[in-house]
């Protein structure tokens, strides 16, 4: 059976349970959880019981949770598509309802909140020290977030000397390899379908002493596993991709957090990145 989640959910509206109901009501908004989620944390995410979304699962025609995340994985990222075409629908669907854009602003303003929360997360701190008294810094970004590695190095670098951006071009991550300095970090930003070399990457760090940063969507599961060090970020889906706001708040609040850390030793540093804008002459 190929049919979408959505044509599977639609098959049986008819004979679901209230709370089977709600919880094809939530996953119609969200499609992407099915596949990254455990039973349990779907169920809390939906406000069903787990029992209810293993009934629910088989009623839509799989096995268990376990095939559904294999058929639909294999099915939404497949050359044919249909899973795309699903988002066109949804999208062109929104643009039609009268409240789409007050909703997608109401849940942009709501990741944005929830970014501005981790920063109450006990982590916060130590890692504002990690990225402003580590000797080297460096920042790795994968696919769709490497401009945001390049942006937060290139910030970062306005407040203090050694950031680097990590672009792995060379397929071995050298520059890390050959750096003398004694306390580095890594910063990792990555978002589902998450690249391969980002938990290999922090593994590798790991091994090598690096103190690890994970700045992640909220539906990262490896990240916790290798580091104390990780700032889930929450993920507006009501967009074609994934809205990167709540990120791009959280790397905000961390330049800015590190700049007040370092307090009158930013000063030198900026003096010497304007001087350089001067030189090179790059700049209005």
């Amino acid at each position: 059976m190929n049919a979408t989640l959505s044509e599977r959910i639609s098959d049986q509206l008819s004979n679901f349970t209230m709370t089977e109901r709600r919880l094809a009501n939530f996953l119609a908004a969200n499609p992407d959880r099915l596949l990254l989620e455990t039973n349990s944390s779907l169920a809390e995410q939906a406000g069903v019981s787990p029992m209810t979304v293993t009934r629910f699962v088989r009623k839509i025609g799989f096995r268990d949770m376990a095939d559904a995340k294999s058929i639909l994985k294999a099915h939404s990222y497949s050359p044919t598509g249909s899973e795309i075409g699903s988002r066109f629908e949804r999208v062109h669907e929104a643009r039609k309802d009268e409240f789409g854009d007050r909703g997608a602003i109401e849940a942009e303003g709501v990741s944005v909140e929830k970014a501005y929360a981790t920063r109450r997360l006990p982590v916060w701190n130590r890692i504002v020290k990690l990225l402003a008294h580590s000797d080297s810094v460096y920042i790795a970004g994968f696919q769709t977030t490497d401009y945001l590695a390049r942006g937060m190095a290139m910030l970062l670098l306005y407040a203090r000397p050694n950031v680097h951006h990590l672009s792995g071009v060379d397929g071995i991550y050298a520059n890390v390899l050959t750096d003398t300095a004694v306390k580095k970090t890594l910063v990792v930003i990555d978002v589902f379908r998450y690249g391969k070399n980002s938990p290999a990457l922090s593994k590798f760090a790991k091994r090598q002493g690096m103190d690890v940063v994970v700045i992640s969507d909220e539906f990262c599961k490896w990240a916790a596993k290798l580091t104390d060090y990780h700032l889930p970020a929450s993920a507006n889906t009501r967009f074609f991709f994934s809205s990167m706001a709540s990120i791009h708040t959280i790397m905000n609040l961390l330049v800015h957090d590190v700049i007040d850390e370092l307090g009158e030793q930013v000063k030198p540093q900026m003096d010497v990145v304007w001087r350089a804008q001067e030189e090179f002459g790059n700049y209005l």
